[in-house]
């Protein structure tokens, strides 16, 4: 019986040292960090549309955090220090007038939205091209704490050929119709009559 009870109170204080580690651990903040790409309305005189990146910062834990800035950085660009190349949240024009305030703080269980278009200057330098050029990217949180950036998984960034805005996209679509418009009616032909009827 004495063997039962001592076991029973071995297991008794793993539980109750577990469950104090636990608490612990969620007394502090725990930040989460995810990104997703999104279109916002910049405006007629703007182009429109923007293909854009939304972050969004999520505390799990209990207690505050302040969010000082978060970067968008490539996984294969790096400094010879280490530090990997990217752009911070106010690069080009910055998050747009509807995310969060930078710095921010979140208490517990709060989260905080920031979206910046990605649709750079192409005569710029550099270019987001340039500098992720292996077009894999994660978004690191920059935390007044000081520790470690928290940051969302890799993700594939695409090209600018693809980040456009809808002016962007509405002038390839009338180039390309002026193109085949230009050419000779002799060089135009639908799809069906190449199938019934191929040219020699």
């Amino acid at each position: 019986m004495t063997t039962v009870l001592a076991v029973l109170g071995v297991a008794l204080g793993g539980l109750s040292l577990a469950w104090q580690a636990y608490t612990w651990s969620r007394a502090g903040p725990k930040v989460v960090v995810s990104a997703q790409f999104t279109h916002y309305f910049a405006g007629v005189e703007r182009g429109g549309n923007h293909f854009a990146l939304e972050v969004t910062v999520f505390n799990q834990g209990r207690g505050p955090v302040q969010v000082v800035d978060w970067s968008l950085v490539s996984r294969g660009n790096k400094l010879p220090d280490g530090r990997r190349v990217g752009v911070t949240a106010r690069w080009g024009d910055g998050p747009v007038p509807t995310s969060d305030q930078l710095p921010t703080m979140l208490q517990g269980y709060s989260r905080a939205r920031w979206t910046i278009s990605l649709v750079d200057d192409v005569s710029a330098y550099p270019t987001l091209d340039q500098l992720i050029p292996d077009h894999e990217a994660r978004v690191e949180v920059h935390l007044g704490s000081g520790k470690r950036p928290p940051h969302s998984d890799w993700f594939p960034l695409p090209p600018r050929s693809s980040r456009r805005s809808s002016h962007e996209i509405a002038l390839a679509d009338r180039e390309h119709r002026l193109a085949l418009q230009e050419q000779p009616q002799s060089a135009r032909f639908r799809l069906v009559d190449l199938l019934i009827d191929p040219p020699e």
